[in-house]
């Protein structure tokens, strides 16, 4: 297979197991333990997928590489730090873009705007760390075992398709997050 080819869908596997993490621990966070009654679909997307955090990781994994952080301690900080600023940036553009954002901490102690807050940031750096150290080298192994076989490349080409599906119909119903 084409080498740009396998570059591709590696960054894109990361971006959709991220997006679709993110999904769950949100979703299973509103639902459960933020006393919401029922289900709550925490993505801006019908499918299950919270594209911030697949956005999120790949930049985090980009400044690590570039300075060389391997460190769990130091990972911890520095995911803490970008995600947090990933966050608060992701905010003010959602805004820029639907008129609102769909997240709210002015509840939580210290918050800004109800943009950010030390709770879900820590919680970020947590995510990101248990990212880099647990799912991304599991994903490079399976990438080094089955990345060149058929039946990987079919479920990538299917789940990445229904992606761009949900993607353009959420788009063009005006979906947005809860």
């Amino acid at each position: 297979m084409n080498r740009y080819y396998l570059k591709f869908r590696y960054i894109a596997e990361i971006f959709l197991i991220a997006s679709f993490m993110g999904w769950i621990y949100e979703s299973v966070w509103y639902s459960m333990v933020e006393n919401q009654i029922g289900f709550v679909n925490r993505g801006t997307l019908f499918g299950p997928w919270l594209i911030i955090y697949g956005f999120g990781i790949l930049v985090i994994i980009s400044i690590l590489k570039h300075f060389n952080i391997k460190n769990g301690y130091l990972i911890f900080i520095a995911a803490t730090v970008i995600a947090t600023g990933i966050e608060l940036l992701g905010s003010y553009l959602q805004e820029a873009l639907t008129g609102s954002f769909s997240w709210d901490y002015s509840s939580f102690f210290l918050n800004y705007e109800g943009r950010i807050a030390l709770k879900p940031d820590i919680m970020f750096g947590l995510l990101s760390l248990y990212g880099m150290k647990q799912v991304v080298p599991a994903i490079e192994i399976l990438r080094d075992k089955y990345g060149e076989s058929k039946l990987h490349n079919l479920i990538f080409v299917l789940i990445f398709g229904l992606f761009i599906i949900d993607v353009v119909i959420s788009m063009s119903t005006g979906r947005t997050a809860q």
